[in-house]
């Protein structure tokens, strides 16, 4: 997407402004795939995690 193929062993220092924006560009295309799958595998553990919590809190009511 951002065409850095070829540039992987180039120091940041050493590119010129147009390929720091791809690079930047590429960096943020990277992280934004990396969160949702986190959210996507973090999401039912959390509610889980709630559910059971609030299961030991309250030792009285049923989960059904």
């Amino acid at each position: 997407m951002a065409a850095l193929r070829g540039r992987e062993r180039t120091l940041t220092g050493e590119l010129s402004g147009g390929w720091r924006q791809r690079l930047a560009l590429g960096c943020r295309v990277a992280a934004a795939a990396v969160s949702r799958v986190v959210t996507r595998i973090a999401r039912p553990h959390h509610l889980l995690a709630a559910v059971a919590a609030d299961h030991f809190a309250r030792p009285d009511v049923a989960i059904v």
